[in-house]
């Protein structure tokens, strides 16, 4: 959470939109993930809710770190999915750095290997852990396009039995529970579906949102730790 906040304090008030921008999509991919681990008695949805949650990390790092170069990059390519151009032109990922500073703060290996591999494709991660594939369905569910929706719902059929209705009813759903929770975190966001997202808050605003997002996260993850150490802790 010490990083998470270094990290939000840091980033340029001219990139907030980007800023609210991803913690908008990680509300919805983490909505999405919990839902998913629910339907498919996946034995910690919170720690579903948490990966989503933090699952674009990597970007607010590359934000920080190349606050020039990076934000005409998103502007391109903010679905979070073109790999190969952004290893070309910073040397990473944004989930390669996500995975790898979840690791270095040595909670859980799910994690770090959900961030890491959430934009891989079906053949590379068909061994994969049951978390590893909730969240790479949830983060594609969330920049889902008409291009490749086919695509997107065949992978939950096949990974976890969902049907297309099922799967439209509750992206239906992470839509209403991301705007009301972004509310009472005070995001606000114009046009969150399409390409050029603008967010509507003031400075003052954003500065808040980061305060109450860092605090939020901090109690999400104690509490999934806690819990799994009780449950751990049991015969």
């Amino acid at each position: 959470t010490r990083t998470v906040q270094q990290f939000f304090s840091q980033i340029p008030p001219n990139h907030c939109n980007y800023l609210d921008m991803i913690w908008y999509r990680s509300l919805t991919c983490a909505h999405l993930a919990s839902h998913i681990a629910k339907l498919t008695a996946y034995e910690f949805p919170d720690e579903a809710y948490l990966a989503g949650l933090i699952h674009r990390l990597g970007q607010i790092v590359l934000l920080k770190c190349f606050p020039k170069e990076y934000p005409d990059f998103l502007a391109k390519h903010f679905d979070g999915q073109h790999s190969a151009p952004e290893k070309t032109l910073f040397g990473v990922t944004h989930q390669e750095i996500g995975g790898h500073l979840i690791e270095s703060w040595k909670i859980q290996a799910a994690l770090s290997d959900a961030v890491l591999y959430q934009s891989h494709p079906l053949e590379a991660i068909a061994e994969g852990t049951p978390l590893v594939k909730i969240i790479n369905l949830a983060s594609q569910l969330c920049i889902m396009a008409a291009e490749n929706e086919v695509q997107v719902f065949a992978l939950a059929d096949r990974w976890f039995g969902l049907n297309q209705p099922l799967t439209e009813e509750m992206l239906k759903e992470a839509k209403s529970v991301t705007e009301q929770l972004a509310l009472s975190l005070e995001i606000s966001i114009a046009h969150p579906e399409g390409s050029r997202i603008r967010s509507l808050t003031s400075q003052a605003q954003r500065n808040k949102v980061r305060k109450n997002t860092a605090e939020y996260i901090r109690k999400l993850a104690l509490t999934s730790a806690l819990k799994q150490d009780f449950d751990h802790a049991l015969p």
